[in-house]
């Protein structure tokens, strides 16, 4: 996977490596657990999460800059 930042002019590149969990995409659990999560993810963060399909956005807002750190 490549990583960007804006903050540099380099490109880093992750490594290579196994996965120990997850669910095969022909499975019909995954888009059952799927949806488990994602109907519970605006009731167990601080933020405003905006759901479209499989994307999700959280949107953060704080005035006082240490109150939106730790929320971050």
């Amino acid at each position: 996977m490549e990583i960007k930042n804006k903050n540099f002019s380099h490109k880093t590149f992750s490594d290579w490596g196994f996965l120990k969990h997850g669910v095969s995409q022909e499975s019909i659990l995954g888009p059952l657990l799927f949806l488990l999560c994602i109907n519970d993810l605006s009731k167990t963060i601080n933020g405003s999460p905006i759901l479209f399909r499989g994307d999700t956005s959280i949107i953060f807002t704080n005035s006082n800059t240490q109150d939106f750190k730790n929320d971050i």
